[in-house]
């Protein structure tokens, strides 16, 4: 018996994958959602009459909108709505580290916790005593020779040679800020690129009253991802909310689709 689309409910959201529409490569996988929301709309111009009876409405700009919450940071949904791609550089990504430190009374060097990059001469970009309360005190800078006023730094050791009496009295902290190399991955977002526009698909689970199980797909040939989102980072999880607007996709042959909605169960046909 064929399979029809009435009297069952959606039970799970299960993923969003999203595909190149030209080169057909996956770019977006996502299968820890928390929600997803479908939304349909239209505009409607009302036509009255005598005694604003109304006698005809002209409907237009119909669209489809997809908002979502992926329960987890996804790199590749980043790169969609920024417009750019997940690198990986070989060598490494640029890090700005704040270095604390302890030095002992009357100690004249200290090693960083990584090795300091940048122009040679200035790989350090300022030294601060830390004092008790934790705020930034006296500042110093990087310099030729060890003085008063300023430290030296050999990257090769990873040793700074620290301004001339500055633990004469006692042990203190330091923290030294510093750019160094770590093996990770980084998306860019820049200010004249825009999300991306691929076919996705949003894969979903219902059941019917008789407990019966049916897969649902919605698809949408051309949804563009909306560069506005939010990260919101502290005491609760941290989520990666997403908005995809649906385009007319008019130049593939189409007709002019905003998604299909398909329900279907796991027989040969």
């Amino acid at each position: 018996m064929a399979v029809t689309i009435n009297g069952f409910t959606i039970t799970s959201l299960e993923t969003i994958h999203a595909y190149n529409r030209t080169t057909g490569v996956c770019e977006l996988y996502l299968d820890e959602l928390q929600e997803a929301t479908i939304e349909n709309s239209e505009d409607t111009q009302d036509i009255t009459g005598k005694g604003d009876r109304l006698l005809k409405q002209i409907k237009k700009n119909k669209a489809t909108t997809v908002t979502g919450t992926s329960a987890l940071i996804c790199g590749d949904l980043m790169a969609a709505q920024t417009g750019s791609e997940v690198e990986t550089p070989e060598g490494g990504v640029k890090v700005r580290k704040p270095d604390i430190l302890d030095v002992a009374k009357g100690a004249k060097n200290v090693k960083t916790t990584f090795k300091a990059v940048g122009e040679t001469g200035a790989e350090i970009s300022s030294l601060c005593i830390l004092t008790s309360n934790g705020a930034l005190g006296k500042k110093f800078t990087q310099g030729a020779v060890a003085s008063a006023d300023e430290f030296t730094y050999d990257p090769t050791t990873q040793v700074i040679t620290l301004p001339t009496d500055i633990a004469k009295s006692g042990d203190l902290k330091i923290v030294a800020f510093y750019d160094y190399l770590a093996d990770g991955s980084k998306v860019v977002n820049k200010s004249d690129i825009f999300g991306k526009t691929l076919r996705v698909y949003v894969d979903c689970i219902g059941t019917d009253v008789c407990d019966n199980e049916y897969k649902c797909q919605f698809v949408i040939p051309r949804g563009q991802f909306s560069g506005e989102f939010s990260i919101t980072m502290g005491g609760d999880q941290t989520v990666e909310e997403f908005t995809i607007n649906t385009l007319v996709d008019t130049c593939q042959n189409s007709a002019a689709e905003l998604f299909e909605f398909i329900v279907y169960q796991d027989a040969i046909v």
